[in-house]
């Protein structure tokens, strides 16, 4: 909740979700009286049990269709990866506030001095994310998906598109690859992909709304969100927003297309240094505020992603993309198959650490052009490996993460 800290000035407001106000303030909140000061004086406290049903009604008022609570956390902690609700944050001029009386009613109030407070309702309906249904949607082949895909990877390869912007340092010898390697432990030996790097974001949703906007941050692959200045534009690449387009329809059906919904990615260009090699991208958890990934490969080149889930969500494995993971896997020299076996045994250890999970499966998917995996890459630990493959077929892969409420 946002505490009011004075009716005349709404410049610093802080937030201490664990506080609550005492009685007398809470009726001064709800009766509403004109040119009163309201602020919480710390006076009694909100269980944390109750926090979730505060962040589902915040959730239902900014318009998202389903409740995601990582979301509602960094919405509340200044979109900070990894903090605590019970921090005390202080808060941009503009934003509206959030309160709670004693009763458990809340309450919302608009940014200026001459706002009221207004009673929120809770919602009629309202859907909780991942709730009843699968957390993970895989599509193994779409016709269109493969047209679209094949031509924005080869759109962004070619040499006459628009030059596209990597992350990293631009010396010679350095070339903006990026190899990634595990810092946890110095004597892992297997073998890590090597690849550029590119944040992308939506145009069109930017020039919508820049009157309103007075800075857009993508969500980046780095752990914290990036200036457009640094980053490339989809819509700038004809078959980039053709396959955005695409996307939208084929997996968010109840997208009003007339809207443009704000989505970022992070574009992997490979750069085949390992292509005689099986190759592994070291397991983690994208950052909390990253609700959902969408794996599109957009190279010639198929590989695995090896999530592992919890098991109350009861997801079951998908039975070819196993097959064919078993297949290829009874293909490799002994020593490759040992060292695949070696990385989902450290995988499944390292899945229960960070996931905090004494209980999860693991599902393997075969991703390949045309292609879609959507997942809660913020929850299920994942990682992928790629078979080795003969030189001048990439593993490139475009990777979208949409903001579904926001439109």
């Amino acid at each position: 909740m946002y505490p009011v800290k004075g009716a005349a000035s709404f410049k610093h407001l802080c937030c201490p979700l664990g506080d609550l106000m005492s009685q007398e303030r809470a009726r001064a909140l709800g009766d509403n009286k004109s040119y009163e000061s309201v602020s919480n004086d710390g006076q009694g406290s909100v269980e944390e049990a109750h926090h979730d049903l505060f962040m589902q009604y915040l959730s239902a008022e900014l318009g998202f269709k389903v409740y995601f609570r990582d979301e509602m956390e960094c919405i509340l902690c200044e979109s900070h990866p990894m903090r605590s609700l019970h921090c005390r944050d202080w808060f941009r001029r503009g934003m509206s506030l959030y309160d709670c009386n004693q009763d458990g009613e809340f309450f919302r109030r608009e940014y200026g001095v001459d706002t009221k407070w207004v009673k929120l309702h809770p919602p009629k309906e309202y859907e909780f994310a991942y709730l009843g249904k699968s957390p993970i949607h895989y599509i193994p082949l779409d016709a269109g998906l493969t047209y679209y895909a094949s031509d924005f990877g080869n759109e962004l390869r070619s040499p006459d598109a628009k030059k596209v912007e990597f992350k990293g340092r631009k010396s010679r010898t350095s070339s903006q690859q990026r190899t990634y390697t595990n810092g946890f432990n110095n004597e892992e030996t297997f073998c890590h992909a090597s690849m550029q790097m590119a944040d992308f974001y939506v145009g069109s949703y930017i020039e919508h709304n820049k009157k309103r906007l007075r800075a857009v941050f993508v969500l980046g692959d780095a752990e914290c969100a990036v200036e457009t200045s640094g980053c490339n534009d989809v819509e700038h690449y004809h078959h980039g927003k053709r396959l955005h387009q695409y996307l939208l329809r084929r997996l968010s059906m109840s997208v009003d297309q007339n809207a443009s919904p704000m989505a970022a990615g992070s574009y992997h260009r490979d750069s085949e240094t390992n292509s005689n090699e099986v190759t592994f991208f070291p397991g983690h958890i994208d950052k909390p505020f990253v609700h959902t990934a969408w794996f599109v490969p957009i190279g010639k080149a198929s590989f695995f992603t090896i999530i592992s889930v919890s098991r109350v969500y009861h997801v079951v494995q998908e039975p070819d993309s196993l097959r064919l993971f078993n297949e290829w896997k009874e293909r490799l020299s002994i020593r490759d198959c040992q060292r695949v076996d070696e990385f989902l045994k450290e995988f499944d250890i390292q899945a229960k650490k960070h996931m905090r999970q004494d209980s999860t499966t693991r599902l393997i998917y075969f991703n390949k052009c045309g292609s879609i995996l959507s997942f809660p890459a913020n929850k299920f630990y994942h990682a992928t490996i790629t078979p080795q493959k003969p030189t001048g077929f990439p593993r490139d892969l475009f990777i979208f993460h949409p903001l579904d409420g926001i439109s």
